[in-house]
């Protein structure tokens, strides 16, 4: 799993999807731009996109107020 940021033209805040693949990753990108585009986000604003590899147990976020680490492929409580 990697995490693929895709920034915009004039917005500070990439867009981060959790994917395998850089082409499921721009799919998932397409689905979701439509409900974004009255925060500025629009495909052809697109300028930089970046991919991180999700390292096990060292990789952290927070899901629903609940602090999580990538463990075994996959998120667990901290």
């Amino acid at each position: 799993m990697k995490i693929y940021r895709f920034y915009f033209t004039d917005i500070d805040k990439p867009i981060a999807i959790e994917s395998m693949t850089k082409y499921s990753a721009r799919i998932k990108l397409q689905e979701i731009i439509p409900t974004l585009e009255a925060k500025g986000y629009f495909l052809e604003n697109l300028c930089r996109e970046s991919v991180e590899e999700m390292l096990d147990g060292v990789t952290e976020k927070i899901i629903n107020s609940q602090k999580m680490i990538w463990q075994n492929n996959k998120w667990t409580k901290k």
